[in-house]
């Protein structure tokens, strides 16, 4: 076991990398990736089907993801 190993107290999240390296750009606005999230967690919470509800927000997501790249 090693006991230096440890949990970072603050993580920095950037898509920098992800823009510049591979020309990536996000689809959804923070504002609407706030909703998804949200309607996740509360619909999780009220009962739906995890598995399902994941694959309706993936479906959602490409779906957009399909119509701005005609």
């Amino acid at each position: 076991q090693n006991d230096n190993l440890h949990e970072a107290k603050l993580l920095h999240l950037s898509s920098e990398k992800a823009v510049l390296g591979l020309g990536w750009s996000p689809i959804w606005d923070f504002q609407e990736t706030i909703n998804m999230t949200v309607d996740w967690y509360r619909r999780q919470f009220e009962g739906a089907a995890v598995w399902d509800l994941t694959n309706e927000h993936i479906q959602t997501y490409m779906n957009l993801l399909n119509k701005r790249s005609d």
